[in-house]
C-alpha cells in the first residue's frame, strides 16, 4: 500500500510551486485549525503550551490570521503567561539561571508538524521516483525548491539523483524564460506586449523556487 504523502505529492505536483513546501503548509495549517477549534480547552494542549510558552513566534502570529480563533487563542496564551507569571515568582537566583527558568522546555508543536510533513515527502521520492505514474507527474510539475532539492538529493541513487537533476534543470530554464519575458516587458519598445500569468508572477515565484515558501523555512522563535 502506497503511504498517504505519496498520493499528496501525486495531487500537489498539479499545482503551483514546491509540492513538498505546500504540503507542509498544509500540515500545519490543519494543525493550527484543530489546535483552536478543538483543543483549546484539553488539558494536555495546556500543559503544552505552558512548557512551550505559546508557539514559536511564526506560528504565534499565524494563529491570529485564522477566522474566528481569537478566544481560542486568548484562552492558550493565558495559560503559557500564567506559567511565566508563576516562574518569575520563585525565589530569585542569578540572572542566568532566571533566564534558563524562562525559555521554553519544548519544541514548537507546529514547526514539528512541518518537520514531519517534509519527513514523510522525503521517503516517497527515492522509493516511487521510478515508478512510470509518479515520475510523470513529477516531470509535468514545477519542480521542487531549492532547499528541499537539497534534502531530497542524498536519499536517492546515483541514477535517480541524475535524472531528477535533469528533470529540475528544465523546470528552472522554463522559469527562466518566464523571467527574461517579464524584464523585457519592462523595455519601452515591449511595454505594450501582453505577459502571460507565469510570465506577470516569475519575480514572485524564482524567489519561492529558490528560498522555499513563505513560512516554511523561518527558524523557530
Amino acid at each position: 500500500m502506497r503511504p498517504f504523502a505519496y498520493h499528496d505529492l501525486i495531487e500537489a505536483f498539479a499545482a503551483d510551486g514546491c509540492p513538498v513546501c505546500r504540503l507542509a503548509l498544509r500540515a500545519v495549517h490543519r494543525y493550527l485549525d484543530a489546535l483552536l477549534y478543538e483543543f483549546s480547552t484539553d488539558p494536555e494542549t495546556h500543559r503544552a503550551f505552558r512548557d512551550g510558552r505559546g508557539l514559536c513566534n511564526r506560528h504565534s502570529w499565524q494563529l491570529t490570521e485564522i477566522m474566528g480563533g481569537a478566544l481560542s487563542t486568548a484562552v492558550l496564551f493565558r495559560s503559557a503567561l500564567r506559567e511565566v507569571q508563576h516562574l518569575t515568582d520563585a525565589p530569585n537566583g542569578a540572572p542566568r539561571k532566571q533566564a534558563d527558568r524562562l525559555a521554553p522546555r519544548c519544541g514548537c508543536p507546529a514547526c514539528q508538524q512541518l518537520r514531519d510533513s517534509e519527513a514523510a515527502c522525503l521517503e516517497v521520492f527515492p522509493r516511487y521516483l521510478d515508478e512510470p505514474a509518479f515520475s510523470a507527474a513529477w516531470r509535468a510539475s514545477q519542480g521542487v525548491c531549492l532547499p528541499h532539492l537539497r534534502m531530497i538529493l542524498p536519499h536517492l541513487s546515483a541514477g535517480q539523483a541524475a535524472r531528477l537533476l535533469a528533470d529540475q534543470k528544465a523546470m528552472w530554464g522554463r522559469l527562466q524564460a518566464d523571467l527574461e519575458a517579464f524584464q523585457r516587458n519592462y523595455q519601452a519598445e515591449h511595454s505594450s506586449e501582453p505577459l502571460s500569468e507565469a510570465e506577470a508572477t516569475s519575480w514572485q515565484r524564482v524567489i519561492a523556487m529558490l528560498t522555499g515558501e513563505r513560512g516554511v523555512f523561518n527558524s523557530e522563535g
